[in-house]
């Protein structure tokens, strides 16, 4: 959902729908928001349907705690969320900033340990892919619902990945103003 909310933002500008919200009595930080509150609740709703037919349908148990994996859910969500409003203020079109985005959502995913086991790579590797915020997603996730975590065990991954929301949305926040600036 997160390449979705991206261009949604740049489908807004080119048809001057962002022009529109900014003209409205509120600030671009409310706008920003907003975005960030639709986008989270929207990948929340579809994370938890993946998550509800692995449970109901293919024998998935969380075997840690359920606030956990509920709080680990509401943190993929906002990582996502946030990630989709950086690429949107990165892009200047739509049409440029789809591929791109997918690329690099496509190569975080693997390189964050979802395609094949972290383990799995060269230990150079490893260490690189702690800078990236699916493999905290990953590891979180696989944490609560196979080895059982609660909170404390959790902790470090929520940490990394509400970190990483944190400053994508400063980032984007910041760009967003920047271009209204030169516009």
């Amino acid at each position: 959902y997160a390449i979705n909310l991206g261009m949604a933002v740049l489908r807004d500008r080119k048809t001057g729908i962002w022009k529109r919200l900014r003209a409205a009595p509120i600030t671009l930080d409310a706008i920003v928001a907003g975005k960030v509150g639709s986008g989270t609740i929207t990948s929340l709703i579809t994370l938890a349907a993946i998550f509800g037919v692995g449970i109901a349908a293919m024998g998935v148990r969380v075997q840690g705690s359920w606030p956990v994996f509920v709080l680990m859910l509401i943190a993929t969500a906002l990582l996502a969320s946030t990630f989709g409003l950086l690429i949107a203020s990165l892009g200047k079109t739509e049409e440029q900033s789809r591929g791109l985005s997918i690329f690099v959502v496509l190569t975080l995913t693997m390189l964050g340990g979802a395609w094949f086991p972290t383990f799995l790579m060269p230990e150079i590797m490893q260490k690189l892919t702690v800078a990236i915020p699916s493999r905290w997603v990953v590891d979180g996730l696989d944490g609560v619902l196979w080895r059982g975590w609660g909170l404390t065990e959790s902790l470090p991954a929520l940490g990394v990945i509400f970190g990483f929301s944190v400053v994508f949305l400063i980032f984007a926040n910041l760009r967003l103003k920047a271009t209204e600036k030169t516009a």
